[in-house]
């Protein structure tokens, strides 16, 4: 999902109410399941743009009406919901924020990357070292750790802790500009504060630096992006995502994802219905994981997790 999502298929607010509302509970053998009241929010867009496909706002809220405690706890244990190739989703439940633990992506020329535990040690140890000169960096990571962690000791010791959570893998990740894959180092570390403003000033000691240096390799900080359009889960890319390698996922995709987005018509032309190719799409595709066929009726799911907020529509 995203802008374009949001603002090409408003007809997909009525598909997710009308999908979740067939989903019945029998409270008791003598009373038959009755459908639930559900109401469905559409992100609402302070800009709308048609640039970004994948851009925020990408989620729907969704409000259950009384007598629905199965239905919840059955949605939030299910996770996700691959309807059909263009409808899936994925529920949780509203709580604090919590935020990520990724901080950055560092990626080079060929060679730039290794995954061996000696390089990932030399890049851990290029940008602790940084960090722990900038005094700012070390007041304000102590302040954050005494307070939000609970913690106590002196400023190396609370900076220490924070420091001692960071992690480099090495992973598949987008060049937003060829919408090619290459491999990337991904920094991650337990975020000193849940507080969005509190957090974004802490990854900005990071990536103020723009490079960092693995030997004579040149390491270009958030060149390439690793962010899933499939669950939101920001560790990898679709390429990567395990929910379309479920056997029966009837959901997006990973060809989907990646797949040149079509050319802008010209002055005066009319753009092609997205509902409508749709249709024509499912009517050709055979199902996934078979060699011909029909598609077979609508409404599989497929399990799986993610991470982000209640109600992603893709």
């Amino acid at each position: 999902g995203g802008q374009r999502f949001v603002s090409r298929s408003p007809e997909k607010t009525a598909e997710i109410r009308s999908f979740i509302q067939s989903l019945r509970f029998q409270a008791s053998p003598s009373t038959p399941p009755q459908p639930s009241t559900v109401v469905v929010y559409a992100p609402e867009m302070k800009h709308l743009g048609d640039k970004n496909r994948f851009g925020q706002p990408w989620t729907y809220f969704v409000e259950l009406g009384p007598g629905t405690s199965m239905l919840r706890d059955f949605l939030l244990w299910q996770g996700v919901f691959a309807v059909h190739p263009t409808l899936s989703f994925s529920m949780y439940a509203i709580r604090e924020d919590i935020q990520p633990w990724s901080i950055m992506v560092l990626s080079g020329p060929p060679g730039a990357v290794e995954d061996s535990i000696a390089a990932k040690r030399a890049v851990l140890t290029v940008i602790k070292e940084r960090l722990w000169a900038d005094r700012g960096f070390l007041w304000f990571t102590a302040r954050q750790v005494a307070a939000n962690w609970n913690a106590t000791g002196t400023l190396a010791e609370l900076v220490k802790m924070a420091t001692d959570t960071l992690d480099a893998m090495v992973v598949t990740a987008d060049d937003p500009s060829t919408g090619r894959a290459a491999p990337a180092y991904l920094i991650t570390g337990k975020p000193v504060s849940n507080a969005r403003d509190e957090y974004k000033r802490w990854l900005n000691f990071f990536t103020t630096a723009k490079t960092f240096r693995r030997g004579l390799h040149c390491l270009t900080v958030n060149k390439l992006v690793v962010d899933c359009k499939l669950c939101k889960d920001s560790t990898h890319c679709a390429r990567d995502c395990p929910l379309p390698k479920i056997p029966g996922w009837q959901g997006t995709s990973v060809d989907d994802i990646y797949a040149s987005s079509p050319a802008k018509p010209e002055d005066g032309a009319t753009a092609p219905d997205p509902l409508v190719q749709a249709k024509d799409i499912w009517k050709e595709v055979p199902r996934r994981g078979s060699r011909g066929g029909n598609r077979g009726p609508r409404g599989s799911r497929g399990r799986g997790g993610g991470r982000g907020h209640t109600g992603k529509g893709r």
